[in-house]
């Protein structure tokens, strides 16, 4: 088992200023992780220059990546499915490229999602067809986008609401032709694809199970994450399902009472899931509740392996 550090948790200290891309494999290694996770809209906002010195030093450091790709593979539209078809292959080039050891996507099928909004708003800062007042807009929602409180208050929002999915049974086929399509780029380049329990159709473990059961393939698997799930699916039989297929985990949490546990997410009986299934893979911390970051990505590690050394 290795303990990534996701790097999306300090996305705000480099947005202003006080950290830069490059800087999160030495905070990593510093502080007992094995990799870092980062997301497409990191990237989008880094310079060029600086994600050529973020990957030398993950190299250097024996520091591990995971990309997350934002993706709505299940648009109704030609356009817009091919165009995302199209981009997760981009991302699958720039993840071989920096070294990445897997690709976590998104299948989509939400009727308003931030993944949406950041591909209609990912045009870089030079494209000057674009009048100044729109770039100025786009510039703002871009920052919005990559703001580390406006994706936590959508995941609150979502978490207290059922998972009612609009045409479900076609956009999980219309997700899973995309994959079709996307899973021999990922196979040729050796490069695992994990799907994230985020919201839209993937709120129902079913569809992603499905899904990955249909291609059989070992560069296809899941991403539980410990507390992605709506109101109507119980967060612990979700993982259960899951665990079998997992490639990759998120252990999201918030708040720490004075003994160190999280306070909605039972740690132990999450660790117990993955054990008793057999996961001995990558799992990445993802704090997003007040304070420093850091330090509570720190505890979450502390967590982890507090439960992961002890027998059921």
């Amino acid at each position: 088992m290795q303990l990534y550090l996701c790097g999306w948790i300090l996305q705000n200290r480099i947005r202003q200023g006080k950290l830069r891309l490059h800087d999160l494999p030495e905070i990593a290694k510093q502080n007992g992780f094995s990799g870092v996770e980062i997301m497409d809209r990191q990237i989008g906002t880094a310079i060029a220059e600086f994600l050529q010195v973020f990957t030398s030093k993950c190299k250097d450091g024996q520091c591990g990546i995971i990309l997350d790709v934002s993706s709505d593979l299940t648009h109704n539209r030609e356009e817009a499915w091919l165009g995302q078809i199209e981009y997760v292959k981009s991302m699958l080039g720039l993840a071989d490229q920096i070294g990445t050891n897997k690709v976590r996507i998104l299948l989509g099928g939400q009727s308003f999602s931030f993944q949406t909004l950041f591909q209609k708003f990912r045009g870089g800062d030079s494209d000057r067809r674009q009048s100044e007042n729109r770039s100025a807009l786009k510039n703002f929602v871009r920052k919005m986008l990559v703001n580390h409180f406006t994706v936590h208050l959508s995941h609150v929002i979502r978490r207290r609401q059922k998972a009612k999915i609009r045409n479900e049974a076609a956009k999980v086929e219309r997700a899973s032709l995309a994959i079709e399509r996307i899973l021999p780029e990922a196979e040729m380049l050796g490069i695992p694809l994990v799907i994230e329990n985020h919201w839209g159709i993937s709120s129902r473990p079913e569809n992603i199970l499905n899904i990955i059961e249909r291609f059989g393939s070992p560069y296809l698997g899941a991403c539980p994450d410990f507390d992605n799930f709506p109101k109507d699916v119980d967060p612990y039989n979700g993982l259960a399902q899951l665990a079998p297929k997992a490639q990759h985990v998120h252990a999201k949490s918030r708040t720490f009472d004075r003994s160190g546990e999280q306070r909605r997410i039972n740690y132990r009986r999450c660790v117990d899931i993955l054990k008793a299934a057999g996961y001995e893979g990558s799992i990445a911390v993802e704090y997003e509740g007040s304070g420093d970051p850091l330090e509570g990505a720190i505890q979450t590690r502390d967590l982890i392996l507090k439960y992961w050394e002890v027998n059921p």
